[in-house]
């Protein structure tokens, strides 16, 4: 079995790398509820030294002999079998020396981070000299921004624009480097039968949503010049509320629990929260700010790795999609054909006019001040913090040096 699956790859055009990754990985994925719950620390390290080793195999394929090649695809067999029977194989004496970076994910360590996922499997991030880690997020990590704040991860991403900034304002000293999500990719899903397409369609209607966003929902009849009418119902992140009638619409990543009523077979209309009038920035990247300060260069190589890793994604979603299901998120039940378009649905959020000119991750102090807080003191926050406290965009600008791209 194992001779045939490593035989097969992923297609006889395809790199060694994915090749070798399937290989490393075979017999490795366990049956799991589909209920998502975060992954283990345990699978995310062991799946990262899987795909180092992946990357090795690689190396050595590129600048190999026909002989040489042959005794790595060898070798390749050899680590896979001794990773699939639990024997870790030891980092080397340069990874063990390498800084390590550690970053706190605001959700379930799935397709949502394609390009971390990319730029691991590339070995973007050993090429700039740091290990990264991943803390998983998921529905019981409800602030990553005190996380960061309190020390226990440098780096974090945030889902919600308006909860960084109320953060920020109530003193958390982190500074926003990048933004995965030019805009927010949360929408109100509603059945096709009782459709909600617009604000006038959310009066008097029972919204279901995680506790918490009542002040974004507010907001968004503010924003439109109503008065806040509707019932919220906290239903956490599950759709079946919907499916059931108990609520008439959720508040849902559209790229995500979309896909889940698609692949349910139900009828559903999306309105985003760009087209309801929050149009913000989502997946804020951000740093505490004393650990910016003596570790800038780990910063700025943490970025450049992970642009990479965004740029590829686009070329191909269906690569961290796999390693999505098969690495990091192995312990979450994943559908791959779901991970696949949820991909392909959060690479057009990833890029804007701004990205077009500048490069991924990028954003805009000007535009956070001149169209952001005007939306954001609609809905009636108006302690905001001054914008040149906690946005720096010169870490992307020495990432880019004046390019749009790194790899094209």
């Amino acid at each position: 079995m194992l001779a045939e699956r490593f035989s097969a790859g992923n297609g006889a055009g395809d790199p060694p790398l994915r090749a070798a990754q399937h290989l490393l990985h075979a017999g490795n994925v366990q049956a799991m509820p589909a209920q998502r719950q975060p992954a283990s620390m345990d699978r995310i390290q062991n799946a990262r030294d899987r795909v180092m080793i992946a990357a090795r195999i690689e190396r050595l394929m590129k600048t190999s002999s026909h002989r040489d090649r042959r005794l790595a695809w060898a070798g390749a067999t050899m680590v896979g079998m001794l990773t699939i029977a639990g024997c870790a194989a030891e980092p080397s004496t340069e990874e063990e020396s390498l800084p390590v970076v550690a970053t706190q994910l605001n959700w379930v360590t799935n397709v949502e981070f394609a390009g971390m996922w990319i730029a691991e499997s590339e070995g973007y991030y050993a090429e700039e000299g740091i290990v990264a880690e991943w803390l998983p997020g998921g529905p019981n990590v409800s602030n990553t921004v005190q996380i960061v704040a309190s020390g226990d991860a440098p780096i974090g991403l945030d889902t919600n624009f308006t909860s960084f900034i109320d953060a920020v304002s109530e003193g958390a000293d982190v500074v926003l480097v990048g933004a995965v999500y030019q805009e927010s990719p949360l929408a109100i899903l509603s059945l096709s039968e009782n459709p909600i397409n617009s604000v006038e369609d959310m009066i008097g209607k029972r919204i279901g949503s995680p506790q918490g966003q009542q002040r974004e929902l507010d907001a968004i009849f503010t924003i439109n010049g109503l008065e806040p009418d509707y019932e919220f119902v906290p239903i956490g992140y599950d759709v079946q509320a919907l499916v059931n009638g108990d609520v008439d619409g959720i508040t849902a990543f559209a790229t995500n629990q979309g896909l889940i009523l698609e692949e349910q077979g139900v009828d559903y209309t999306s309105v985003s929260w760009q087209d309801l009038g929050l149009d913000v920035y989502s997946n804020m990247i951000f740093v505490d700010r004393t650990y910016l300060e003596e570790n800038r260069d780990l910063v700025v190589a943490w970025l450049r790795a992970t642009v990479k890793g965004w740029e590829k994604n686009a070329d191909d979603p269906e690569v961290a999609a796999q390693l999505a299901v098969d690495v990091w998120g192995a312990d979450l039940g994943l559908s791959l054909s779901q991970q696949i378009k949820e991909n392909i649905n959060q690479i057009p959020m990833t890029t804007s006019d701004l990205t077009a000119e500048s490069g991924l991750l990028r954003i805009s102090a000007e535009d956070i001040e001149q169209k952001m807080y005007p939306i954001l003191r609609a809905a009636g926050m108006t302690d905001l913090p001054d914008v040149a406290t906690y946005v720096d965009e010169s870490l992307l600008d020495e990432v880019f040096g004046g390019s749009a791209t790194l790899l094209r």
